[in-house]
């Protein structure tokens, strides 16, 4: 194709409706070197030595009248020109220069029929960024494409549609796809509160999530799924890992990726994976030691494995603090229903029986928890029993002189899913 039969083509497709135009853009707009259009163009632009500037103004685009696609008509010849498919760094100038053209192109308040070229440049550039910063061992080319994806994305939440044509192509479109690449980004640069801005934004564009594709609702309620666990809302977490894992497709890698965050979310909440489902997506050996300590109530044995040898793996997936801070009153409640069974389900539990099966439960603790407190010091016990009742764990009253809880009659464990309510989140 030469360069003059490419500019006629992008003539055409505003002839067209707008959906049809933003694909006919897309088909013009190509990025991927083995497609034959990107050194058809370079060949046409050295054979015959082609002045792209002079070349695109002469076209006159839009009557003049958006001058910043007509710089992307530009840049995106001078990319054809410019690429060297032998050298990646030599692609990735040129492709950022591209997208950095894109973006003011997108702003526009006619910008919406690029959307289509918008997603599949995006995508490209966060790969390619991807794999120059971990080469180069940075995170300078991520950060620079956050920072073009979030003036795409302030464009879309910026967006006023005519009222007088309700039909026109909205790039609320593609909202959740840019949201989803944003949030990508901010984990890579461990910025993670930014994605809070992606959500609030998404939340306040009332957008209809039906809409979209369920492939990308799922990616993005996994984001708020972590969002939610780094602030220790573990019942939104969970509902919202939950909904991504059900609703991914099973031959999907991005189950197991749910599955591994969704995890420490659920037993904590006292809904415990079979190691049927862990063997699975070989996550077993992870996990399984985990989930029978919790149900067992060794707390000692549960801290010890997460500071064995999956402490890295454990660490460098933003899971262990949260494992070990969130898990003692879970882990404590388990003792206490282990000394209740211990004694015949008696409605009176003594500090003395409590007490020993603290020691007990926490003998492997790597950190030594309740091991330096005397015997007739009762305290800890005291506090860990308050902490439960008043937390909803265990239903009694505390006899602090007799040294002794008086449990109800009936009831007086409830489950955890009962004590979290994790059926009462509403998912947006």
């Amino acid at each position: 194709m030469s360069v003059n039969t490419w500019l006629d083509y992008v003539e055409k497709s505003f002839q067209l409706p707008q959906s049809q135009t933003a694909s006919a853009l897309a088909n013009l707009f190509i990025l991927d070197l083995e497609q034959p259009i990107v050194s058809s163009l370079q060949n046409d632009i050295f054979d015959n030595g082609i002045d792209i500037t002079t070349t695109v103004e002469a076209k006159n685009l839009h009557d003049g009248d958006w001058n910043t696609f007509v710089e992307l008509c530009i840049t995106y010849l001078q990319f054809t020109r410019d690429v060297d498919p032998n050298n990646i760094d030599s692609y990735y100038i040129a492709l950022i220069q591209f997208f950095t053209a894109l973006s003011p192109a997108f702003s526009n308040f006619r910008g919406s029929v690029l959307q289509t070229v918008l997603k599949n440049s995006a995508s490209v550039v966060m790969d390619i960024s991807k794999t120059l910063d971990k080469r180069d061992g940075s995170f300078t080319r991520t950060n620079y494409a956050s920072t073009l994806l979030l003036k795409m994305f302030n464009s879309i939440r910026g967006e006023k549609m005519d009222p007088n044509n309700p039909s026109a192509l909205s790039k609320k479109s593609i909202m959740l796809f840019i949201g989803n690449l944003l949030c990508r980004a901010y984990y890579i640069l461990s910025s993670h509160a930014s994605c809070a801005n992606v959500f609030s934004n998404v939340d306040s564009s009332n957008i209809k999530f039906s809409r979209y594709p369920r492939s990308q609702l799922v990616e993005y309620r996994y984001f708020l799924g972590r969002f939610y666990l780094d602030r220790a809302q573990q019942v939104k977490a969970y509902n919202y890992l939950k909904w991504s894992f059900d609703n991914a497709l099973s031959s999907s890698s991005n189950k197991r990726r749910i599955l591994q965050i969704l995890i420490p979310t659920s037993i904590l909440l006292g809904r415990f994976p079979t190691l049927q489902l862990l063997q699975q997506y070989n996550l077993a050996e992870i996990y399984w030691p985990l989930v029978r300590a919790m149900k067992s109530g060794n707390y000692g044995q549960y801290m010890q494995h997460l500071e064995g040898e999956y402490k890295p793996w454990f660490y460098k997936n933003r899971l262990l603090i949260f494992l070990k801070t969130r898990s003692q009153i879970v882990l404590f409640r388990q003792i206490f229903v282990k000394t209740w069974k211990a004694l015949d389900h008696s409605d009176i539990l003594p500090f003395k029986m409590i007490r020993r099966a603290l020691e007990l439960s926490t003998q492997a603790d790597p950190e030594g928890f309740y091991k330096q407190v005397d015997d007739r010091d009762f305290l800890i016990t005291e506090n860990i029993a308050i902490s439960l009742i008043s937390q909803g764990f265990i239903k009694g009253n505390i006899f602090t002189r007799s040294e002794l809880i008086k449990l109800k009659a009936s009831g007086a464990f409830p489950p955890l899913t009962e004590v979290h309510h994790t059926d009462k989140v509403t998912l947006i």
